[in-house]
């Protein structure tokens, strides 16, 4: 839970930083996906266990 929690705030940190930026839109839904894919593969990389 906590992680997840972390997770959203820090997804959400990074958006605001961006936004303040000016970078457009569609850039930042991009590096949010790839955030997004990039935790995913440390998480099952680091995990170690094959999910169903």
């Amino acid at each position: 839970m906590f992680g997840a929690f972390t997770g959203i705030l820090l997804l959400f940190m990074i958006q605001n930083v961006l936004t303040l930026a000016g970078v457009p839109a569609q850039w930042i839904g991009a590096l949010n996906s790839l955030i997004i894919l990039a935790a995913l593969i440390v998480s099952r990389i680091t995990g170690g266990k094959v999910q169903d």
